[in-house]
């Protein structure tokens, strides 16, 4: 129990971590600033405060520079908070799901949850084998982007036994397909923010559609609070 305890201190108490959630909190309170404002309103305070993280990846990049024990610790730091933390708050977002809800509405939302993921696990793997894309890389995107981002990436990647001497390319292939679903599920929850509030749908049918469509938790929360429906756009994604 001391040695976990220890652990968790080093991985807290550094310069870094102070840094990195200072930044993260900043990002935070600028995007919950912002909304309040015409034309932010559109976007949510989560797709603004991911846009100004991305912003503040500038000047982060100008401290690690050429320093290498930096460049660790910010990546330990950012991986800390973006994984631990992220998965604590999606159960924090859960204590506000109702109950009723996640049981009726989840169950609805299987069947199309279902459908999607299968469809779009096909026709991801081939296009990117049409794109003579690496099968192993093609798989493991085909996952991330249809079932649930960087978390289901490495869930694939972890059954797929390799030789020693491919564990390289099958790291490289890990990174890239991670790069790939997160970079594509940016795009993907800003342009349905931006489009889909202009075909005439409910805000019901728009949290059932990010949902459905963003394979990030946090994506599918953020389009769903544009939308006004967290919890729809929360209950559909958590059914794939």
């Amino acid at each position: 129990m001391v040695n976990f305890f220890d652990t968790w201190k080093k991985k807290i108490c550094t310069i870094d971590m102070a840094l990195i959630a200072v930044l993260t909190l900043l990002a935070s309170f600028i995007g919950s600033w912002l909304k309040k404002y015409p034309g932010f309103q559109l976007l949510g305070a989560l797709i603004i405060a991911l846009l100004v993280g991305m912003a503040l990846q500038l000047p982060l990049h100008a401290y690690k520079k050429n320093n290498d024990s930096r460049r660790a610790g910010v990546k330990s730091a950012a991986g800390l908070i973006a994984n631990k933390l992220l998965r604590l708050g999606i159960i924090l977002l859960g204590f506000n799901l109702n109950l009723h809800d996640l049981f009726t509405k989840g169950i609805k939302c299987l069947p199309i949850a279902a459908v999607l993921v299968a469809v779009m696990v096909f026709i991801t793997y081939t296009i990117a084998k049409l794109l003579k894309v690496n099968p192993q890389l093609a798989m493991l995107t085909a996952g991330g982007t249809s079932i649930c981002g960087a978390a289901a990436v490495m869930g694939l990647s972890g059954s797929m036994p390799v030789l020693p001497e491919e564990e390289d390319e099958k790291e490289q292939n890990e990174v890239m397909a991670v790069a790939t679903v997160a970079i594509m599920g940016t795009i993907y929850a800003l342009a349905e923010i931006l489009i889909l509030p202009h075909f005439g749908m409910s805000n019901q049918q728009l949290g059932i559609v990010s949902g459905a469509s963003l394979h990030e938790i946090a994506h599918a929360v953020a389009a769903g609070g544009a939308f006004n429906n967290i919890e729809v756009a929360t209950i559909m994604k958590l059914s794939r």
